[in-house]
């Protein structure tokens, strides 16, 4: 049981690699990152690395026991993540204007909510189930967030005008 976790740690090593390599090509302005064969694997490898991070938080073989606040705070900040998660696509998903920048509802005070519902649920959950090893990992998976941020940002700079007064009266 063991020896999956790890192949799995290793899968989800790997799908945040790539989406990763896929943030670079676009900081390049590669030709290559516009190809939709490739996006299309990035979609593919984003369900199989939070298939395989889910796994790992459940199958950690490395517990740590915390206090039951501690447990439930960590709950909560998952909550908390997946909600913005939600929040944010909703709000996406809803916006009329295709090619215009979303700056409304949560965006309206947090630029990249996507990102950091990640991230806090990255921290969160792991808390809450007690498995050290995947809440150590994400020291390596939060800097490869930040990065594909970054590299949004850098994007959304270029393309709307706007983007450097929205990012200066808006958080993260």
């Amino acid at each position: 049981m063991e020896s999956l976790f790890y192949a799995m740690f290793g899968v989800c090593f790997s799908c945040f690699a790539f989406r990763t390599a896929l943030s670079a090509l676009q900081n390049r302005e590669s030709k290559l990152a516009e190809d939709r064969r490739l996006c299309a694997v990035a979609s593919v490898g984003m369900f199989v690395l939070w298939f395989t991070w889910f796994y790992m938080v459940f199958s950690d073989p490395f517990g740590i026991h915390l206090p039951e606040a501690v447990r439930y705070m960590g709950l909560a900040v998952f909550v908390a993540g997946v909600l913005l998660v939600i929040a944010s696509h909703m709000r996406i998903k809803g916006f009329k204007h295709e090619g215009m920048l979303v700056t409304d509802g949560i965006y309206s005070k947090i630029r990249n909510p996507v990102y950091l519902g990640f991230i806090v649920w990255l921290l969160g959950l792991p808390i809450f189930i007690q498995a050290l090893f995947t809440l150590v990992s994400a020291g390596l998976w939060v800097p490869q967030i930040l990065y594909w941020k970054c590299t949004e940002e850098k994007n959304l700079e270029k393309r709307y005008g706007e983007y450097a007064e929205y990012k200066s009266r808006t958080w993260f």
